[in-house]
């Protein structure tokens, strides 16, 4: 096996991740007596997967460990032939950082353990960084865009050499989005943030990005749930005739100031968090119609992916379990993971330590120079893989959103 991470590989898994989710029912939470067990006399070495499989955000930790699962699966005959038994150990963070830093407790002295993949938000994230880092253990996270947990302080220095983030900072939605708005050919394009410094970094990425043939108008207008846009803030809007309006701040903000607006033919477009999931989730007719970008972005949606089968309910099956957000990085992931494990013989040699094995895998995943669902996976000296896609989305009425290609981008300044 090739220690680069073949297309052909990575799409077999994407195939059948997709095949198998057709009619899973949702998966019983993975308490602590739920961690599988070795079957076999083979050399047992296990992968952790950190992700929300309860609460408000489980439907991408579940896509995710369902990814990493069926990529495992898809893998076995490879893994068997090597005399290695490969565990998926899924840990359920809720979407909490107390929780998932009492997770990740659980994988430095497991000596079976070689690698961490999750969590899909930044403050679980960077809740779990530091007791994975401590124990030399490889940390890829398919989800999570905050800056900080890749680089920290000046001079920019590294936040930890264990952890590697295989998406998109929450600044470069705002790249991706001039590429977006290019995509629908607009000329007149509003751009609104709450003021806060955040979201006006992912408007100055948006603004640099637009071509000279669009004209911008910016706005802030702070709170818009709380205090209603100002008369004059609203015919400004309306004056500047947008053919596309892009709000940056928070959810309720967004969908009160597209309320105020009642322009319900302009696309409006907001930037994608767990909070405004749950938002939808919570009120899908008001949301109806509300476009958004977000880090990460689902399989179907990837230049690369050519699904031979698609996920459809099967006979007797409860409900169809989406893939969510973060599959297709799971299964580049874990396809990283076992590429090292099947070309490195520290792996199976019994005079090896966890340490040993540990550090090779951190190693291997600073040297990847592969393809996978994500696009070309590289990594930068603080851990940023070198580009990632953007996903773009419209909330409907129905569980599931409209999806429209996702936008690959550079992650670099």
């Amino acid at each position: 096996m090739s220690k680069a991470l073949s297309r052909t590989v990575v799409m077999v898994a994407a195939v059948g991740f997709l095949a198998q989710l057709a009619g899973c029912g949702a998966p019983t939470e993975p308490g602590r007596l739920a961690e599988p067990t070795a079957t076999t006399s083979k050399t047992v070495r296990k992968i952790a997967v950190l992700a929300p499989l309860t609460g408000t955000q489980a439907i991408q930790g579940r896509g995710l460990l369902r990814a990493v699962e069926s990529a495992v699966e898809q893998r076995q005959a490879d893994l068997e032939k090597s005399g290695i038994e490969l565990i998926v150990m899924p840990l359920d963070d809720r979407g909490e950082s107390s929780v998932g830093q009492q997770q990740a407790t659980r994988l430095p002295d497991d000596a079976a353990v070689v690698g961490l993949i999750g969590s899909v938000n930044s403050l679980v994230n960077e809740s779990v960084q530091p007791i994975v880092n401590n124990a030399g253990i490889a940390m890829v996270a398919p989800g999570g865009g905050a800056t900080t947990l890749t680089t920290r302080g000046q001079p920019v220095r590294r936040a930890f050499r264990t952890f590697f983030r295989l998406c998109a900072l929450d600044v470069n939605q705002g790249t991706a989005t001039s590429r977006w708005v290019s995509r629908g050919k607009a000329t007149s394009v509003v751009l609104i943030t709450d003021g806060q410094l955040e979201n006006r970094l992912v408007g100055r990425s948006l603004a640099q990005g637009l071509g000279k043939g669009v004209r911008l108008t910016t706005l802030t207008v702070a709170r818009a749930s709380q205090t209603p846009p100002t008369p004059a803030v609203l015919a400004r809007i309306r004056q500047a005739k947008p053919a596309r309006i892009v709000f940056y701040g928070n959810p309720d903000d967004a969908l009160a100031l597209r309320a105020s607006l009642k322009l319900p033919r302009v696309p409006f477009l907001t930037a994608g968090s767990i909070a405004l999931d749950e938002a939808a989730q919570s009120d899908p007719a008001a949301w109806a119609g509300v476009q958004f970008s977000t880090v990460g972005a689902v399989p179907q949606s990837l230049p690369g992916f050519r699904p031979a089968v698609a996920p459809s309910p099967t006979a007797g099956s409860a409900e169809v379990s989406p893939p969510g957000l973060y599959a297709a990085a799971g299964i580049d992931a874990a396809n990283l993971m076992i590429n090292q494990l099947l070309t490195d013989r520290i792996y199976t040699s019994t005079s090896a330590t966890s340490g040993q094995r540990r550090k090779a895998m951190v190693t291997a995943i600073s040297k990847a120079n592969a393809v996978g669902l994500t696009g070309r996976i590289r990594f930068n000296a603080f851990g940023q893989v070198l580009q990632a896609p953007i996903g773009f989305g419209t909330f409907t009425r129905l569980d599931e959103p409209a999806w429209q290609p996702a936008i690959i981008v550079s992650t670099q300044p």
